[in-house]
């Protein structure tokens, strides 16, 4: 038929049955198909049919983009360093535009509880200054990111937040410096031992921590071991079994260190408690954090009625986190999206956001999205 089409990437098979679309076919194996709502309230979309077709790997989806079979990528589909890729190949033929946009919060998480915590020196606000210091968040973002090391964040909030100047440079203080980050570790007890891991003076135990990941972070976890071993930290890097990922109890467990991110002041929730446990069926704080002081500052934030209110509170969570240090904030992550050359969208980039944020996203124009 004379159907306009359009191929969309996405990775996530979640969806709402509103908005200017309607599904119209689903296989687990293929995709969707969308089909133009006729009564949308902004007015029939241009597009008749929305096909959002699923990768499993992101080489075939690379190899379609520059075929030009996906006329249009969405967030969190491919990788800053296949985006960057994309977008140096695009952009110099004039096949497409791939847009660089702020992705998740990347950080490292402790875990709490001690009863499962293998290295209690963490529980130490010192030790996890030591350990941030240690961790050269410019090099690893030049190193995960394709060069861009000005994604590392000196702020509990990234720049653009609407609160990022309550938050600007707060973590300058922890700035990277291996030989203060030595300093502190001998400060709480920890010396190198003949081989140069280090030892703490009461009982002669090595420093051992362990990284975990759900199986997205590997190079990630890869550069913060060894960022660590070189102050003289043996590291165990753990993968979590894909058959576990979805497993709360399991993520819970985690022995000493976890990688995570989350968007904008979603990391706010890393304070908030219940700890996850077998009580409230692993819901809750998957680290096991839960601190009085954290959560009052979080609910004066969440019941703030004016924006000077959550402006003020936003500055006390930012003075509490430099302070104690509740997780190691370490870079944002580029997340590109992108159009190929002859598809009218996204135009309007510059005021989107990701799908998990309640307001704005990058598909709120898709009624208007064209294909020439």
């Amino acid at each position: 038929n004379a159907d306009e089409v359009m191929n969309l990437a996405y990775w996530t098979s979640d969806y709402v049955h509103l908005g200017p679309f309607r599904l119209t076919s689903f296989d687990p194996a293929e995709g969707m198909a969308f089909r133009a709502y006729e009564a949308y309230f902004l007015g029939r979309p241009k597009i008749d049919v929305v096909r959002v077709r699923l990768f499993g790997d992101e080489n075939a989806l690379l190899s379609n983009l520059l075929a030009g079979t996906v006329d249009l990528f969405m967030e969190s589909t491919i990788t800053p360093e296949i985006g960057f890729e994309l977008k140096s190949r695009w952009e110099s033929s004039d096949q497409g535009t791939v847009y660089i946009t702020q992705g998740f919060t990347r950080f490292l998480t402790p875990q709490w509880r001690p009863s499962v915590l293998t290295e209690p020196a963490n529980l130490d606000a010192r030790v996890r200054a030591a350990l941030y210091r240690a961790l050269d968040r410019e090099a690893l973002s030049e190193g995960l990111q394709a060069g861009h090391r000005e994604l590392a964040l000196w702020s509990l909030l990234p720049p653009g937040d609407r609160y990022y100047e309550a938050t600007r440079d707060g973590f300058r203080p922890h700035s990277f410096d291996p030989d203060r980050a030595r300093a502190g570790l001998a400060e709480a007890g920890w010396t190198p031992g003949p081989d140069g891991v280090l030892r703490h003076q009461s009982d002669g135990r090595r420093f051992r921590n362990t990284i975990s990941e759900a199986g997205e972070a590997t190079r990630e976890v890869a550069a913060y071991a060894d960022s660590w071993r070189r102050i003289g930290i043996e590291v165990d890097e753990v993968r979590v079994p894909p058959a576990q990922v979805r497993d709360r109890e399991y993520r819970a467990q985690y022995a000493s260190w976890e990688v995570s991110g989350g968007s904008g002041d979603s990391i706010f929730s890393r304070l908030e408690g219940p700890a996850a446990s077998a009580q409230n069926r692993w819901v809750g704080n998957r680290g096991g954090y839960d601190d009085p002081r954290a959560q009052a500052l979080v609910d004066a934030y969440r019941e703030g009625l004016s924006e000077r209110d959550q402006f003020r509170a936003v500055k006390g969570l930012s003075d509490f986190f430099v302070d104690e240090l509740p997780l190691l904030v370490l870079f944002v992550s580029a997340d590109p999206i992108g159009v190929r050359k002859g598809v009218d969208a996204l135009h309007d980039v510059a005021g989107g956001a990701q799908a998990g944020q309640p307001f704005g996203t990058y598909s709120r124009t898709a009624h208007l999205w064209d294909v020439q």
